[in-house]
């Protein structure tokens, strides 16, 4: 979908539109009225807009861009099983200090939906799709670990690898993490 114009102007009190943080000066499309049109192209659609920020004394914008919506069929489809992938420090690797898996290598029963090209990429398996879980991060205190541990993980929209416009209609599911000090 593109905007025209894909930028607008907020005027208001110099005090206020400092005081704004820069994440909430982002304005929002309304693309409710497309909720249940076919698909197909939408060109030149007048569609309201509005500040992320609630209602600011004294600041104004336009009230609305033109959009070119395009709509596309959306196909459901469940996955064959896809790898679940460890993201890991690569010093832990090189330290050879911990055996890490996880309890199931594979994911199976993963329903996404999407554009029928996108989903057709699934079909043929042109696109590596993938479970990805970051240890990287402080969630996994290796250092914390003495013998060995199972580490529940709950997934989320996040953690799949999929075409864009794919999205995990079951995205919250739980796998185990297995970790042993050698």
């Amino acid at each position: 979908m593109t905007f025209e114009p894909d930028t607008v102007i907020v005027e208001g009190p110099k005090d206020t539109l400092e005081g704004i943080k820069p994440e909430n000066l982002v304005a929002y499309a309304d693309l409710s009225s497309f909720a249940s049109s076919p698909p197909g192209t939408y060109d030149k659609v007048d569609v309201p807009i509005s500040l992320a920020s609630p209602a600011l004394e004294g600041v104004t914008m336009r009230e609305t861009v033109r959009a070119k919506v395009e709509i596309s069929k959306s196909a459901p489809y469940i996955i064959p099983p896809i790898p679940i992938v460890l993201q890991i420090n690569g010093r832990v690797l090189s330290d050879d200090k911990f055996k890490i898996a996880t309890r199931e290598d594979t994911l199976s029963n993963v329903e996404v939906t999407g554009p029928l090209d996108k989903i057709e990429l699934l079909k043929q398996r042109n696109f590596p799709a993938a479970v990805i879980v970051d240890m990287t991060d402080k969630t996994f205190d290796l250092a914390a670990i003495t013998t060995s541990a199972e580490k529940p993980y709950a997934l989320k929209a996040e953690n799949y690898r999929l075409p864009p416009g794919v999205t995990v209609t079951n995205p919250t599911r739980d796998i185990t993490i297995l970790i042993a000090r050698r």
